[in-house]
């Protein structure tokens, strides 16, 4: 009894020795991993510094300050307008301009239709801007607007820039057909009727009738929409007729409805 009780005292006593040989640390690999640490670190902090100060160059450097802002397709609005509503302007540094703030700004400009900018560098500045199209005058409470192919408003008709264009009527009727004008009207003066829709003061649309008038020559067209290709070859029949005779200076209106021709002196 006493030997094993003596074999087993002697295992407990190697385990426990192994055990504690087995988390007893090596001061020279604690002062290695310490020494790699400190370095890591220091490395770390020297890069962030060193990015910060060369960002910080690269922003307020000279070399790239904006040189040029170039304006392309443009009609309406202006260079200087562009890059007023952009925010930017020359000597700005390229690094420093928020190319989305810029396309959110020019995109509620109610002209605006598509626009995209490019930072070209060192110190280039592209802005691509598609206007919408003015095709016609619209009254609103009194105020007079531009509106588009479609009779949606652009912007206000002001004194600095007046664009001779028609003034658009139409009633509940006629307004879904206002997007079907151009294609409609650009058949009014093929052949020799000598008349463009765009020189006309005033185009009136019913669910009818397409009404335009003219200043020079003062004539007033009435148009049923019916048979419009037909009523367009009639036209054009009349007025080479009357063209022939001299006589197209003197007449004052023409009407045509349910095939006929009413021509008024």
């Amino acid at each position: 009894m006493t030997g094993r009780r003596s074999v087993r005292r002697s295992r407990y006593r190697s385990n426990s020795a192994r055990k504690s040989r087995s988390v007893r640390i090596r001061p020279g690999k604690a002062l290695v991993w310490l020494f790699f640490a400190v370095l890591g670190t220091a490395f770390v902090v020297t890069a962030s510094v060193a990015f910060l100060v060369g960002f910080r160059w690269l922003t307020t450097s000279e070399t790239l300050a904006l040189k040029s802002i170039e304006v392309q397709g443009i009609s309406h609005l202006s260079s200087r307008e562009v890059a007023r509503i952009a925010g930017v302007q020359l000597g700005d540094n390229v690094l420093n301009l928020k190319i989305a703030d810029m396309e959110e700004r020019l995109s509620q400009n109610p002209w605006t239709d598509v626009v995209r900018v490019r930072r070209i560098p060192p110190g280039d500045l592209r802005i691509s801007i598609q206007e919408r199209v003015p095709y016609y005058w619209i009254l609103k409470k009194n105020e007079l607007f531009y509106a588009d192919v479609f009779g949606k408003t652009i912007d206000r008709v002001t004194a600095q820039r007046i664009l001779p264009l028609p003034l658009l009527e139409y009633d509940r009727g006629g307004k879904d057909l206002v997007p079907e004008l151009p294609e409609l009207l650009s058949q009014l003066w093929l052949g020799q009727t000598q008349l463009r829709p765009g020189d006309a003061a005033l185009v009136q649309v019913s669910r009818r009738f397409i009404q335009l008038t003219f200043e020079r020559p003062a004539l007033r067209l009435v148009l049923e929409r019916r048979d419009w290709k037909q009523n367009m070859h009639k036209l054009r029949l009349v007025w080479a007729d009357l063209v022939r005779r001299g006589e197209s200076t003197q007449v004052k209106g023409i009407r045509i409805v349910g095939g006929k021709v009413f021509v008024r002196a």
